[in-house]
C-alpha cells in the first residue's frame, strides 16, 4: 500500500513538473517575442528622433 501512495505522489509530482516546464517555456518564448518587439519600436523611435534632429539643423 505505501509503495502505491509513493508512486502515486510520484506520477502527481511528475505531471505537475511537466505542465509547468511547458508553462515556463511558454513564458519566456511570449516574454522574447516582447522583447524583440520593444527592440523594433526602440530603434524606429531612434532613426525618427535622428531626422527629427537633422530637419531642426538644417
Amino acid at each position: 500500500m505505501e509503495e502505491q501512495v509513493i508512486e502515486f505522489v510520484l506520477d502527481y509530482l511528475g505531471a505537475n513538473a511537466k505542465k509547468m516546464n511547458r508553462l515556463v517555456n511558454f513564458t519566456a518564448k511570449k516574454l522574447a517575442e516582447r522583447d524583440d518587439t520593444l527592440k523594433d519600436i526602440v530603434l524606429a523611435m531612434k532613426k525618427e528622433i535622428k531626422e527629427l534632429k537633422e530637419e531642426i539643423t538644417i
